[in-house]
């Protein structure tokens, strides 16, 4: 399976606006929901109250540690986390097919 992997450190505002581009929730759907430490808990909700879109995506930048990971991307596609079922959305139809037929031969 071919991918592209970025880490998230080295991501552009460019970057990250694709990924939106490809969420259902915009920003909820890719940054943490647990953050453990208050202040930055804080910190972040005063973002996203106050921040512009552009200005947010630099936030997100500077904090990457907030984006949820892994971030999976190929053509249209968008996984964030880990989830198998969704997961196999990456792989080629026609290999799913024998693959499911494989399992259910055994």
């Amino acid at each position: 399976m071919e991918y592209q992997l970025l880490t998230f450190g080295s991501l552009t505002q460019k970057e990250l606006l694709n990924i939106l581009y490809l969420t259902d929730q915009g920003f909820s759907d890719i940054i943490r929901t647990k953050i453990k430490n208050p202040s930055l808990n804080k910190l972040l909700n005063q973002a996203i109250d106050k921040y512009t879109v552009p200005e947010m995506l630099d936030f997100l930048l500077e904090h990457h540690y907030l984006l949820k990971s892994p971030i999976a991307i190929k053509d249209h596609k968008l996984q964030i986390g880990y989830n198998e079922e969704e997961l196999r959305q990456f792989i080629h139809r026609e290999r799913r097919i024998v693959e499911q037929r494989y399992h259910f031969s055994q």
